[in-house]
């Protein structure tokens, strides 16, 4: 997800709206998204637009390197050097993205627009914008920027691949489902003045 936020590939994202049943029966959700989308909206509890927000990942302090090494401070798996830091130092561990302290943080994302659909809902154009990468040449079949061990990801449209990419993360059961969710789309941004403060 990094490396496709990185290379300007990921500009969506979508997380579930806890709290609501996925049936549209169910306390006529479907009308309350659709006639009260600004209240919903408003509601919204990753960021709503103009947000910045700063993205944790897998890294690794080094400050054991003299302060003139340019890999002096800190690391990133997703970085282009990232696996040469892996295989070539013996015993080397990653800290999780969850113990990224703010300082460190690289990446800077301001919120564009916030909306809600329904899981399946999301078009060909925005399963790209998940994420997706096209193969070499620019035509199907789409790979998935997440790579499941022994699956070559071999998929006929971007939808299809966001649709595995969705179902190895959430569950099977999830797709099935078809739960309403946040859509959030965002550009990277430089970090701002007062992050730190």
């Amino acid at each position: 997800m990094v490396q496709a936020i990185l290379k300007s590939r990921k500009t969506q994202t979508r997380r579930i709206i806890k709290g609501y049943p996925t049936s549209d029966e169910a306390l006529n959700i479907k009308d309350i998204f659709e006639h009260n989308s600004d209240y919903v909206i408003s509601q919204s509890p990753y960021g709503k637009v103009g947000d910045i927000l700063w993205v944790r990942e897998t890294f690794q302090i080094t400050d054991f390197l003299h302060p003139s090494d340019e890999n002096y401070g800190y690391i990133y798996k997703a970085s282009e050097n990232g696996k040469d830091w892996e295989e070539n130092n013996e015993g080397w561990i990653w800290k999780p993205s969850i113990f990224m302290p703010k300082e460190a943080c690289r990446i800077f994302l301001e919120v564009t627009d916030v909306r809600v659909e329904r899981l399946q809902d999301i078009s060909e154009r925005d399963s790209s914008r998940e994420g997706i990468k096209m193969r070499v040449g620019g035509v199907p079949p789409y790979d998935s920027f997440y790579q499941m061990p022994g699956c070559p990801n071999r998929f006929q449209t971007a939808k299809q691949a966001f649709h595995h990419l969705w179902a190895s993360i959430n569950g099977k059961e999830s797709w099935h489902q078809n739960p309403w969710v946040w859509v959030y789309e965002f550009k990277q941004v430089e970090k701002p003045k007062n992050f730190l403060k």
